[in-house]
């Protein structure tokens, strides 16, 4: 149960939805509560259209590996719930999910590639607050990625965290993505 009730839609805006929820197959309770706020509401339904979800060069596993440790390191339920659903299709394995988690040195995780660890101990320093960058994090960032990649690893990041902040904010509970879920 979030904190406030949803409002009354608007019903082109209520069709709107709907067709996102049968899409993603789960009530979205974030996108209905913004409508209290409806430049809220637009303003983040045009971030979540424009950044990336299949973006050149960086794969669709580093993209869900972003989503899933930005969530974790977070500790957003919802978020948890729905970018860790469907994990093991991009081959994410639980030893990986334990080093995103902080149990385990992701430096002993051997099946992530340079790109991915990197990507990984950069989201850590960009999320915490105050944000410390470790600088040669960064540089060996700029020297794995392009520009354009670095780019999408950084609006992704910021992507996930802004809704962390709003659902958080909003109270909303898992929505039931994952059948079971062992990363809270």
């Amino acid at each position: 149960m979030s904190y406030i009730k949803e409002p009354n839609i608007f019903k082109p805006l209520e069709k709107i939805i709907q067709i996102a929820e049968k899409k993603i197959g789960h009530k979205m309770l974030p996108a209905r509560l913004l409508l209290w706020t409806p430049k809220a509401f637009f303003s983040s339904m045009i971030l979540e259209g424009l950044i990336a979800h299949k973006q050149g060069e960086v794969s669709p596993r580093l993209l869900k590996l972003i989503r899933m440790q930005v969530s974790l390191l977070i500790a957003c339920p919802f978020c948890i719930d729905m970018n860790s659903s469907n994990y093991s299709k991009f081959r994410i394995t639980s030893e990986e999910i334990k080093g995103m988690q902080g149990r385990l040195a992701l430096s002993k995780i051997k099946t992530f590639n340079e790109r991915e660890r990197m990507t990984l101990y950069f989201i850590r320093g960009l999320v915490r607050t105050p944000i410390r960058q470790n600088p040669k994090v960064v540089k060996r960032m700029t020297h794995l990625f392009n520009e354009k990649e670095y780019a999408t690893i950084v609006t992704t990041i910021g992507q996930v965290a802004y809704w962390t902040r709003i659902i958080q904010g909003f109270g909303i509970p898992p929505a039931g993505f994952l059948e079971q879920c062992d990363l809270f």
